[in-house]
């Protein structure tokens, strides 16, 4: 029984840690796209709403397709032809279901800011994605995978 418990807390521990850690990206995250759109306050006020629910329909569409989206080589193999096309088929919808939010968002987000601010969005959104992805190799928390077995 103790060891169910401590089972419990550890896991308990994990699970806070994550969620301290994923808030405080998201802090940083707001942080940075603030300074670099370099949003006012009445703008901040409209944007981030905005923005949330932005972030949250696009992670539904990723949820929406995890399936196509995560295979791995091996499974890929193992896909008959119709299979395989019909993975395709989701993709391509997938695809078209982000550009479709991007396109509806620059609508909502130009109630907010400027397109001029928009187009920052953008970029500046990748930036803090590559900028991350460096803190966290440079800190030896993650190690680039790309072509290693």
């Amino acid at each position: 029984m103790k060891k169910l418990i401590i089972i419990y807390i550890l896991s308990l521990l994990y699970t806070l840690n994550i969620y301290a850690q994923e808030n405080k990206i998201e802090s940083l995250r707001i942080a940075y796209l603030t300074k670099r759109l370099s949003l006012s306050p009445d703008e901040a006020k409209l944007f981030w709403p905005l923005y949330d629910q932005y972030k949250k329909e696009n992670q539904d569409l990723r949820i929406k397709y995890k399936y196509a989206l995560k295979l791995e080589p091996e499974e890929l193999a193992l896909k008959s032809e119709a299979e395989a096309a019909k993975i395709i088929t989701e993709i391509i919808s997938f695809k078209q279901a982000q550009i479709d939010l991007t396109k509806r968002y620059v609508i909502e987000f130009n109630k907010a800011i400027s397109k001029k601010k928009i187009a920052l969005l953008y970029k500046a959104e990748e930036d803090f994605k590559k900028e991350l992805i460096k803190r966290l190799q440079k800190n030896g928390k993650t190690k680039p995978s790309i072509g290693e077995d």
